[in-house]
């Protein structure tokens, strides 16, 4: 997000910075299943422009008091770290195939000759005769 604001806006991009980062910290992530945002305050980031449109929704039906609020939010968030720890852990295995598989690959595939003159004596020693002085 930062580069492509860079490229945009060289000269203010420190002003426009606060912004990416609240944009980040609300966008889900692949890796964990969850934004940044919900993993630490235990609920969706919420912007005036959703109070706008009218997409938040009340989670007030939970909590009766602040006791209940407290235990109800613990709850929520120790479920959404174990959701995110199960997805990191998968997110990982699936990175670890990826480059096993990448590594296998790399190891079984001959090197590139270095230089011309590398292919002309591979080709020398596979094709039989003497190459030392050619007729026309």
């Amino acid at each position: 997000m930062l580069r492509k604001v860079v490229r945009e806006s060289v000269r203010d991009w420190d002003q426009k910075l606060p912004y990416i980062m609240s944009a980040y910290r609300a966008a889900k992530h692949e890796s964990t299943g969850y934004s940044p945002y919900v993993l630490v305050y235990g609920r969706t980031c919420r912007i005036p422009i959703d109070i706008a449109l009218g997409q938040v929704t009340e989670e007030r039906q939970y909590s009766q008091t602040y006791d209940d609020y407290i235990v109800h939010t613990a709850e929520k968030t120790r479920d959404t770290h174990q959701v995110a720890r199960e997805q990191l852990a998968s997110t990982a295995d699936r990175a670890e195939v990826v480059h096993t598989r990448r590594l296998v690959l790399l190891l079984l595939t001959p090197p590139l000759p270095e230089s011309i003159a590398e292919v002309d004596q591979a080709v020398h020693r596979s094709v039989p005769g003497d190459w030392s002085h050619q007729t026309e």
